[in-house]
């Protein structure tokens, strides 16, 4: 395990390969129907993920719900992070840094690419 959403028992975590570089990330939810899903390809696409969500609990969002429903949390998610602004800056400005730090770029669908992780 190497991040929580910090609710519900719901986690990260990577199963090894024998190229670091391509570990594939996990998302465990106790109680989901399915409760390990892949999320991501390697750390590179989690982060970039994490980028373009600016919260982990989407990616896990993505894994577990219908679009209409993971489209439903995004937008909750964005009304909440409105109603506290520090909280809203701070997140974008950790995403920014990631950006720069990484290289690389938003997603163009998050919810695409997860449930194609799934059919792998």
């Amino acid at each position: 395990m190497f991040a929580g959403l910090g609710v519900d028992g719901i986690h990260f975590c990577y199963r090894e390969s024998s190229q670091p570089d391509h570990a594939l990330i996990i998302v465990v939810s106790p109680g989901a129907e399915c409760e390990v899903t892949p999320v991501a390809e390697t750390i590179t696409d989690f982060i970039r993920l994490l980028i373009t969500t600016g919260d982990a609990g989407s990616m896990e969002a993505a894994a577990t719900r219908s679009l209409v429903e993971y489209q439903e949390y995004e937008r909750d998610i964005f009304k909440t992070l409105q109603e506290f602004p520090e909280q809203l800056h701070g997140v974008y400005a950790v995403m920014k840094q990631l950006k720069e730090l990484f290289g690389i770029n938003k997603l163009a669908d998050t919810y695409g690419y997860i449930q194609d992780m799934k059919q792998k």
